[in-house]
């Protein structure tokens, strides 16, 4: 009998990344079926990831006995009632991002958790990046000591062919702008390098596009080690680039390309504070194996931790604490404030940051 996981995939934007993911590990996953109201795309993707069912019916694909996990790459609308449906189907659930739009649909999510004894696992493919996991390999072994500051850039090129897309640049169906869509990997990325954040000020401005959802953004993150970090977000870059600096006691590390949409990736630099430092980085460096970089690490990684009953490598956990640090941005913009964390239950902004009133 075979211990693959089966694979139902929903939606074929960003999902055939996923399933290039998935055709790299074909011992560990079988693609079985395949969602997607586009029937040029579902016939695609049939042929080009051998899955033995498509529909463009998410009823049906949930109602498939040949399927374990349910792999969910819609708008993210649609999310938290394609999670829950899939949960209460008998299907675990991997999900694109935002999760959802809101940390009480996150606590209702986990309620259905337990009811129904499936799990959720997050898309965070960035942190198998292999730039990023030997920064985290390096910091995990404690040579870069104390965390001073880190800064991230993300200068980028949005304008109406891309809101042209009809739930794009709606805070009701996008679910948010520039802090969620183009930033959320590296709001979890500062939180995995930094720690964890005390307090947010940010402001936000639609400057570029006649849309709801911001476009540029600012963020100073307090964090509760007293490090600091800047975050500085556009929509309206004319030259496309992403930066991240992270300074810390005996090192400072800093992404060294020209690759805006994959900042996680080769090559990082690593500046070694004295000859000492540069030469244990070296030493340790010897045993850095990285391993898959982007999805297929991710999905690699639950491979294993569903096959030795052990954590999964992104948690529901973590999609909490990134909803509640955006949650924190939206609701230090909109008050023009800043707003300490953890949020309480009830916080205003507990049940999501889009009000029509505000």
């Amino acid at each position: 009998m075979s211990n693959k996981i089966r694979v139902g995939v929903v939606g074929g934007g960003i999902g055939k990344l996923h399933c290039d993911g998935y055709a790299l590990l074909p011992d560990m996953f079988e693609l079985v079926g395949f969602c997607d109201l586009d029937e040029t795309r579902r016939e695609s993707f049939k042929q080009n990831f051998g899955f033995s069912f498509v529909t463009d019916s998410y009823d049906a694909l949930c109602a498939r006995d040949d399927i374990d996990v349910i792999n969910i790459c819609t708008p993210p609308f649609l999310h938290f009632a394609q999670i829950e449906q899939a949960l209460r189907a008998g299907k675990n659930v991997i999900c694109e991002k935002p999760l959802v739009g809101s940390l009480k649909q996150i606590e209702h999510l986990r309620g259905v958790c337990t009811e129904t004894g499936q799990h959720i696992m997050p898309v965070y493919q960035y942190r198998y990046g292999h730039g990023f996991k030997k920064f985290m390999f390096l910091k995990e072994s404690g040579i870069m000591g104390r965390p001073f500051m880190a800064n991230v850039e993300i200068a980028w090129q949005r304008g109406p062919e891309y809101f042209a897309v009809p739930w794009r640049g709606k805070m009701a169906t996008h679910i948010g702008g520039c802090l969620v869509d183009q930033s959320i990997h590296m709001h979890d990325m500062v939180q995995l390098a930094m720690g964890h954040v005390r307090k947010v000020n940010a402001r936000t401005r639609t400057l570029v596009n006649d849309v709801e959802t911001e476009d540029c953004a600012a963020v100073i993150l307090e964090m509760e080690n007293d490090s600091l970090v800047s975050e500085s977000i556009s929509l309206g870059a004319v030259e496309e680039k992403t930066r991240l600096k992270f300074m810390f006691e005996n090192m400072t590390v800093l992404t060294d390309h020209n690759r805006p949409y994959k900042p996680q990736d080769e090559p990082w630099l690593f500046v070694p504070k004295d000859d000492k430092t540069a030469n244990k980085m070296e030493y340790l460096l010897r045993e850095f194996r990285p391993g898959y970089s982007g999805f297929a690490g991710l999905f690699e990684d639950y491979f294993i931790a569903i096959q030795d009953n052990k954590p999964l490598p992104v948690t529901l956990e973590d999609a909490y604490s990134s909803i509640e640090l955006v949650t924190a941005m939206y609701a230090s913009a909109h008050k023009e404030r800043a707003v300490t964390l953890p949020l309480k239950g009830d916080d205003e902004y507990f049940d999501g940051w889009y009000k029509e009133a505000i």
